[in-house]
């Protein structure tokens, strides 16, 4: 899959890029109609006061905000991919398999705007696919997650040491677990 194809196939997240997009339009048509004297196009010369410029450079990083998002994630797809085809040759007839995991956030606390209390937000748990590997005494996780439950985002292999031993720490791209 390539990186365009990676970016559309989030359908669930399409709805909320649409409306940024179409907020973020709407904010600079205000923007640009509450500007309009600054930029003069007689002589094509736009003050550059140090508002414009913050102005831009924010435009800027969120007109990008949706590439961004998804190439940090396209990557860890990518490292998945690959090592999976790096690996085939190690690999038992058995060792990879989908498995269905139920997973649990912790309780975290927040405060919110206009009160001095925290309140305490007990994440629901929610049930992922991943994909496991299992060579020898190590157990490879490859799966996906799902940011504010709506984007996307494949997450970086991580290798889980089942047995006392050392393990295999010659695996390229793996984040290796300590715990």
């Amino acid at each position: 899959m390539n990186y365009f194809k990676y970016i559309l196939s989030d359908k669930k997240g399409r709805p909320y890029w649409f409306f940024y997009y179409a907020a973020l339009l709407m904010f600079s048509a205000i923007q640009l109609s509450v500007n309009w004297d600054q930029i003069r196009f007689i002589d094509f010369e736009i003050r550059f006061n140090l508002l414009f410029v913050f102005n831009l450079f924010t435009h800027i990083i969120v007109l990008f905000a949706f590439p961004l998002y998804y190439s940090y994630s396209f990557y860890n797809y990518k490292i998945q991919e690959r090592f999976l085809k790096r690996c085939h040759n190690i690999l038992n007839e058995n060792s990879i398999r989908k498995v269905t995991v139920e997973t649990t956030q912790g309780s975290y606390e927040l405060t919110g705007f206009r009160t001095n209390w925290k309140a305490r937000i007990n994440p629901e748990p929610t049930i992922r696919t991943f994909t496991i590997v299992v060579i020898g005494s190590d157990l490879i996780v490859l799966g996906q997650r799902y940011g504010f439950g709506v984007f996307r985002e494949h997450l970086r292999p991580f290798l889980i040491n089942l047995g006392g031993e050392n393990g295999m720490v010659g695996y390229k791209y793996i984040k290796i677990l300590s715990t």
